[in-house]
């Protein structure tokens, strides 16, 4: 690979054989760049290759102005998530999760501390990003010395979601998260359910309440119409069925989002398992 543009002195931008541009990083990298450009790949700690012109700008101008080791911790935290939750995880994390760690070290160094007002959902909704974020939160006291808590974690909580859901921003997670809180407290109001958040079925109705708002916020709702017939048979008349339109219309109303009839039997059949399993106990 050879040198395109030195960022600082421990990180510069290259193009491989191939053509493909990248961003390594290696202390004084910059200063090992030969005559003809060839880069020392010896000195290459990491390198990025991220999946468009303007997210490689975006970094690029960002890692310019953050220290190394900001760098390399987030590198460290970004392999725990992945082995940890075992999910696919967008590259733009390495952008958006560098730079709120390095802005949290400084601002915790000024003793600048945020509360984080969506904790309480953040560690019911997302519970395995949260637990993970601890893990980081810990981390981070160890390696800065600093005194970060849970708010921090519910912080780094979002942007794992994010790069989940391949969101650079937190808007659509937030909204997801607020839906799926607005659904279950409806649901356990309206079925008088006394669930424990610990148990089977807590967690099973929770699950299905998240995929059902992930998929209506990004439009990639389901659509099997040959299951409609076999619906209204079994389920048009259901309690189950009138909760679920309850749903559906608050929805519509705060969110201005349609929700397919697909969408209405798949929450109608878990609503109604849910409360046969009242029944049955």
């Amino acid at each position: 690979m050879y040198l395109e543009k030195k960022i600082n002195s421990n990180a510069i931008l290259v193009k491989d054989q191939m053509g493909v541009e990248q961003i390594v990083l290696g202390k004084g990298i910059a200063f090992a760049v030969g005559k003809d450009g060839w880069v020392n790949q010896s000195l290459i700690e990491k390198s990025f290759t991220l999946d468009n012109p303007e997210k490689i700008m975006l970094f690029r101008e960002m890692i310019s102005k953050i220290p190394l080791e900001h760098i390399q911790f987030t590198e460290t935290v970004v392999q725990l998530i992945k082995s940890e939750l075992q999910k696919e995880i967008s590259p733009n994390i390495y952008i958006t999760l560098t730079d709120h760690i390095s802005f949290t070290i400084r601002r915790s160094a000024n003793n600048q501390l945020v509360k984080n007002i969506l904790l309480s959902e953040i560690k019911t909704f997302y519970t395995e990003e949260f637990q993970v974020s601890m893990q980081i939160v810990k981390k981070m006291n160890h390696e800065f010395n600093l005194t970060l808590a849970e708010d921090e974690a519910g912080f780094i909580a979002m942007h794992i979601v994010n790069a989940e859901l391949g969101e650079n921003d937190s808007n659509q997670s937030i909204k997801i998260m607020t839906i799926v809180k607005k659904i279950m407290s409806l649901i356990l109001a309206e079925t008088q359910l006394d669930l424990d958040e610990s148990s089977l079925d807590y967690s099973r109705l929770l699950v299905h309440i998240k995929f059902f708002s992930q998929r209506i916020v990004y439009q990639k709702q389901w659509d099997d119409k040959e299951s409609d017939d076999l619906f209204h048979h079994n389920f048009k008349e259901s309690k189950a069925y009138k909760l679920t339109k309850k749903i559906v219309k608050i929805i519509n109303e705060t969110y201005d989002i349609d929700i397919s009839n697909e969408e209405i039997n798949y929450l109608t059949i878990h609503i109604n398992r849910l409360l046969h399993r009242k029944i049955d106990s």
